[in-house]
């Protein structure tokens, strides 16, 4: 029945999303076959059919046993063919079962087989977005309304010319009958220039072994601490959602800086260069005195006073 068959493939769609997160996380064993990585473990059982390494004929693909033996001797080449072809490198998210189960939940609270039809038939939305932002590049921001005119049905012209053809502007003028201004010319000369040194740039080998460093030292510095700014952090986790097994050192505290007493005047806050006084002239601080000296210079002020206040003199 069609019936059926649409609630199954839109339970199916489903499905494919809630595999989304534990791809990601590096499992691939709810993944469909449009997985590249599985894809790639399909080649090397194929590979394996056909010439299996010696001790290991007896091994049978169709079974589930043993399929998991033959990808486990094929590891270390399947990730690294993966890592060439992959979005990022191989890299995949640290999280737990926990976290992915979260974020699963987030994602069937606003992806359900009510709206599953609208959102399959959106495809990818980067095109879209792409398309608005260049709106907003040639409409100088989002908050300026240009309903009351054609303003903004002009903008979208131009930004769906543009993302048609980079040099669209250039036939508009011609089609207008515009005379090109000097100014212009040598600008988009300059521009076309510095894309091209740009593009050759980016596809040196050079170029392409240094990102590639950064990017193995961020997500180095990303394995130390949860805090590092490399590392993929949501607003709807917390740190009892990581996998991370290690526990993460506190950090230390900075030790407030001593502060500098001039050898010359004794005085805080500068040194003997920069002291006003010249060498040996400065005036000398009376020490400070002891508790029992203190105390006793009290006892006699109190004495002083009694006498002070009395109605006799001393000789």
């Amino acid at each position: 029945d069609y019936g059926e068959k649409l609630d199954e493939l839109r339970k199916g769609a489903i499905k494919g999303v809630g595999s989304v997160i534990p791809h990601h996380c590096g499992d691939h064993s709810k993944c469909n076959l449009d997985c590249k990585y599985r894809q790639i473990e399909n080649e090397y059982i194929e590979k394996f059919s056909k010439d299996p390494p010696v001790g290991k004929e007896g091994l049978d693909p169709s079974k589930e046993e043993d399929r998991i033996e033959i990808l486990a001797m094929y590891e270390m080449q399947i990730k690294s063919d993966y890592s060439k072809v992959a979005r990022f490198k191989g890299k995949v998210m640290s999280m737990g079962e926990k976290g992915q189960d979260k974020i699963y939940n987030e994602i069937t609270k606003r992806l359900n087989e009510k709206n599953i039809d609208r959102v399959a038939e959106a495809f990818s939305s980067n095109s879209c977005e792409n398309y608005y932002g260049m709106i907003t590049k040639y409409s100088h921001g989002k908050r300026i309304y240009f309903g009351q005119s054609d303003s903004w049905q002009t903008f979208c012209l131009l930004a769906a010319g543009k993302k048609s053809d980079n040099r669209f502007e250039d036939q508009l003028q011609q089609r207008a009958g515009i005379q090109d201004t000097y100014l212009r010319q040598v600008q988009v000369v300059k521009t076309i220039k510095k894309k091209r040194k740009k593009r050759e740039h980016d596809e040196k080998q050079q170029t392409k072994e240094r990102r590639k460093c950064s990017q193995l030292t961020k997500l180095k510095d990303g394995e130390k601490s949860l805090r590092c700014k490399g590392r993929h952090m949501s607003n709807k986790l917390d740190a009892m959602d990581n996998c991370k097994s290690s526990i993460e050192q506190p950090q230390k505290k900075k030790k407030a800086p001593k502060r500098r007493k001039c050898s010359n005047c004794g005085e805080y806050g500068h040194t003997k260069a920069q002291c006003g006084y010249p060498a040996g002239m400065a005036p000398k601080k009376p020490k400070a005195k002891g508790k029992r000296q203190t105390k006793k210079d009290k006892e006699r002020e109190e004495l002083m006073n009694t006498f002070a206040n009395s109605d006799f003199l001393l000789d």
